[in-house]
C-alpha cells in the first residue's frame, strides 16, 4: 500500500542515533519469520525546565535582526514537531506545511525568511517544490526565499543535485541542531549579502 518508498537509510540512522546516546543497536533474523532489532541507549536525569535550559544555551539566538519566520516543509510529523521545538530555542518562529504543494500555497500566501524543505514527499517532493520557488510560485516570500534542504539522502552527488535544483544549503538526517542552526544563519545572511558594486544592479 506504500507509495513512496524510503531511501534505505534508517538501519544507519537509527544506528547513528543510538551510538550518540552512548548505546547500540543489534539484530536476530529468521528466514521466513522475521527480524527482530532491539537498542540501549544511556540517558542522564533531568527536570524538564533544566533541559530546556540546556538546550537554548547550546542553540542561541543569530544576530540577524528581527526573529526569523521558518517555514518547515516535512511529511513526517515526528521530524515537524522536533523542529517546532528546537526552531524556538533560537528565536525563530516556525510553520509547516506537510508537503510541497501546502508548502507553496503557504509562500504564497505569507512571508517567510527561511524554507526548511524535505527532499521525499507526496504530492510534490521537495526538488520539484523548490523548482517552482525559483520560478516564481509562492509570490507572498519571492523566488529568492532561502531553502535548505534537509534529508536522509546522504549519498555522494546528492547535495550537489540539490543545489541544482537551486536550494540554498543542505543539512542531512538526522539534525544535527548546531549544523542546522549554522546553516540557517550562514545562508539567511549570505542572501541578505548587498550585492558587490561592480555587479549589475549595485551602486
Amino acid at each position: 500500500t506504500r507509495k513512496i518508498q524510503g531511501a534505505g537509510l534508517g538501519l544507519a540512522i537509527a544506528k547513528r542515533l543510538t551510538n550518540l546516546m552512548g548505546g547500540d543497536i543489534s539484530c536476530e533474523s529468521v528466514e521466513g519469520r522475521g527480524s527482530t532489532f532491539a537498542f540501549t541507549a544511556v540517558f542522564d536525569h533531568c527536570d524538564d525546565a533544566s533541559a530546556a535550559a540546556g538546550a537554548a544555551a547550546s542553540f542561541p539566538a543569530p544576530h540577524l535582526g528581527r526573529p526569523l519566520h521558518i517555514l518547515v516543509v516535512e511529511d513526517k510529523e515526528i521530524n515537524r514537531r522536533l523542529l517546532q521545538k528546537l526552531l524556538p530555542l533560537a528565536g525563530f518562529t516556525v510553520d509547516t506545511a506537510v508537503n510541497g504543494v501546502e508548502g507553496l500555497e503557504k509562500l504564497e500566501r505569507e512571508r517567510f525568511d527561511c524554507v526548511l524543505m524535505d527532499i521525499q514527499m507526496p504530492e510534490l517532493d521537495g526538488i520539484e517544490a523548490a523548482r517552482r520557488i525559483r520560478e516564481g510560485a509562492g509570490r507572498a516570500s519571492g523566488p529568492d526565499v532561502p531553502i535548505i534542504a534537509v534529508t536522509g539522502y546522504a549519498m555522494k552527488g546528492d547535495k550537489e543535485r540539490f543545489l541544482e535544483a537551486g536550494m540554498d544549503g543542505y543539512v542531512a538526517k538526522p539534525i544535527i541542531k548546531e549544523d542546522l542552526l549554522r546553516t540557517i544563519v550562514a545562508v539567511v545572511a549570505e542572501k541578505r549579502r548587498p550585492p558587490p558594486a561592480d555587479a549589475p544592479g549595485g551602486s
